[in-house]
């Protein structure tokens, strides 16, 4: 980096040495650099949705939402930046943007495992404004390893009305 400071290889190195370290935040500045200095576009837009998965793993969720949206402006079917996309509108308080970010990908997805995993979200983000769509997400998600979780929260919600 002495040599040459835009080198982009050099940043997606130390950002993948910081994630290694768990330094999270170091690592999402090193793969911040990395995209910024990135050339080819292809390779850009790997890198930045690295990124909004590290900054999902580093908390940061309002960048992850910032970084989600410019990814999905040039990637506008790409599901797991979608998922990182909805955990962190989740995470945020943002219940509606998950749940719509949620049901976007419902519609393209056959797996029912992974359905049962974006219905229990759904489920969740739904609970407090919207019932009746948290039961309904609950019941779909009452499947695999979400069975048990889903049917739990299904039963409050009964109880609660």
């Amino acid at each position: 980096l002495e040599l040459q400071n835009n080198f982009s290889a050099a940043y997606l190195l130390m950002g993948k040495m910081d994630k290694k370290r768990g330094n999270f935040s170091g690592a999402v500045e090193n793969y911040k650099s990395a995209a910024n200095f990135e050339t080819d576009p292809a390779k850009k837009g790997k890198l930045e949705a690295m990124l909004v998965s590290l900054q999902v793993d580093a908390e940061d969720f309002n960048g992850a939402v910032t970084t989600a949206n410019s990814v999905l402006s040039k990637q506008p079917n790409n599901p797991q930046v979608t998922y990182l996309k909805a955990l962190a509108q989740f995470r945020l308080g943002q219940y509606n943007g998950a749940i719509s970010s949620l049901e976007s990908l419902m519609a393209t997805t056959t797996d029912n495992l992974t359905k049962a995993k974006y219905n229990f979200i759904i489920g969740m983000a739904a609970r407090t404004s919207d019932t009746e769509k948290a039961k309904v997400a609950f019941k779909n998600a009452l499947f695999g390893p979400y069975k048990p979780a889903a049917k739990n929260e299904l039963d409050k919600l009964m109880k609660n009305g």
